[in-house]
């Protein structure tokens, strides 16, 4: 993305309205965010550098409880995200996951068609 020379003359003109003078330091700290944004994109950021996260492929079968690997276990984990499903006949209808006594990572997935062989499944776990 880069900033157009309208866009820049838009700015100028708002910032030298009342308004725009009033909302200076906000208008500031926008900027400052998004060229640091733009910055990070273009230089190949990504969500696991942006987020405290585990990404793992796993073989999963379809509703039964399975343990995986949960990263450090100093960190508590928050949300377990399937990200894309490595198969060209079904597709994940459904998640559970939850931290059992043992303080294990237990998820049970449900796939569309109910295959009989597992399936290979990206997953986020994040903390």
């Amino acid at each position: 993305m880069k900033l157009a020379i309208p866009k820049l003359l838009e700015t100028s003109k708002l910032l030298a309205t009342k308004s725009g003078q009033e909302l200076q330091e906000l208008v500031s700290y926008v900027s400052t965010t998004l060229t640091q944004i733009i910055q990070s994109l273009r230089a190949g950021l990504n969500y696991r550098d942006n987020f405290d996260c585990l990404i793992q492929t796993v073989q999963l079968t379809h509703n039964k409880s399975q343990v995986i690997n949960r990263g450090p276990l100093t960190k508590t984990v928050t949300a377990v995200v399937p990200m894309q499903v490595v198969s060209t006949t079904t597709a994940i209808t459904s998640l559970v996951w939850y931290l059992d006594s043992a303080n294990a990572l237990v998820v049970i997935a449900q796939f569309l068609g109910a295959p009989s062989s597992d399936v290979s499944v990206v997953l986020r776990i994040e903390y």
